[in-house]
């Protein structure tokens, strides 16, 4: 059950919609959101507050606002959420994944020790694995910034849980898509065909792992619920289809959906930090997999077609 949660960066896509689908599922839920932006949630159950996330922010807001209550869950959507911002601005990639993970995890500590942290990692933390589907219990190699800092949150996480008994889950997400989201492969090729400028990275044969957003959500749910009901001090699970898709297909049935008629070409230069492949072992248990994915694809062109 849950009665009363914290979301962290909830003013995001994932995190956003995350507050959607807990509100949908739970009628007498109380959800409380911090981190910078605007939520636009009308809701006597939700409550936003647009400020920085860190300790001295979250002890605040949990002694003045929420009547130093606990909370029974803690999502962290927060982080940069794109490889190349993070490659571009390490510093701040580290400050928005595994310092807010420290932040997070000392206010519980302290404050609501009886919480269950839901953490959004990456596939990034992968990278180019030998093994594909990747399991949870691979060994970890990322390429890129984004996966390094991501697996940092996680020791944090697993020392948390280890040494301070804070019960955790971790959920690597793999391609998270959908309407509302402006970065990545779709937004970056639908802006492409607007222009008529349609090279892309890569030789077009890279393996993608895509979970639409309302999956996405349901799997973050689940895992967290999972923690509780098995009262285990650390799960971790892939978020992603189980299907692999490579980019030439998803970006030619964007196409299609998009009426593009010109030509498409794939450079052969990778993108740096991005792997060759990335498919997700799931747990059916607890992946959502609902959303059919060719329709979602033009689901996403009809929004973006909305916003010119």
């Amino acid at each position: 059950m849950m009665n009363k949660v914290l979301v962290l960066g909830g003013a995001g896509f994932i995190g956003s919609h995350l507050i959607k689908e807990l509100l949908s599922q739970y009628e007498n839920i109380q959800v409380i959101s911090i981190g910078r932006g605007i939520v636009n949630i009308n809701s006597a159950r939700f409550k936003h507050f647009s400020c920085d996330i860190n300790i001295k922010n979250l002890i605040d807001i949990h002694l003045k606002d929420c009547n130093s209550s606990s909370f029974d869950f803690v999502f962290n959507c927060t982080g940069t959420g794109a490889v190349s911002a993070a490659h571009e601005y390490p510093l701040d990639d580290f400050k928005n994944t595994p310092l807010c993970v420290y932040e997070a995890l000392e206010f519980i500590r302290i404050h609501s020790e009886n919480s269950i942290f839901i953490q959004i990692s990456s596939a990034a933390v992968y990278g180019n694995s030998d093994k594909i589907p990747m399991s949870v219990n691979d060994v970890l190699k990322p390429l890129s910034v984004y996966g390094v800092n991501n697996e940092i949150a996680e020791k944090v996480i697993s020392m948390y849980s280890d040494i301070y008994g804070i019960r955790s889950s971790i959920i690597r997400l793999f391609s998270v898509f959908g309407p509302g989201l402006n970065k990545q492969l779709l937004w970056d090729a639908c802006n492409k065909f607007e222009t008529g400028n349609s090279i892309f990275f890569g030789s077009g044969m890279e393996i993608r792992d895509w979970i639409h957003i309302s999956d996405a959500v349901k799997t973050l749910i689940n895992a967290g619920l999972y923690t509780k009901k098995e009262n285990i001090p650390l799960t971790i699970f892939n978020g992603g289809s189980g299907i692999a898709r490579n980019i030439k297909s998803v970006i030619y049935k964007l196409s299609e959906a998009y009426n593009y008629k010109g030509d498409i070409c794939f450079c052969g230069e990778a993108k740096q930090g991005d792997p060759i492949g990335l498919l997700a072992e799931i747990d059916h248990n607890i992946n959502s997999n609902e959303i059919d994915f060719d329709n979602s694809i033009y689901e996403y062109v009809k929004w973006f077609k909305a916003l010119k």
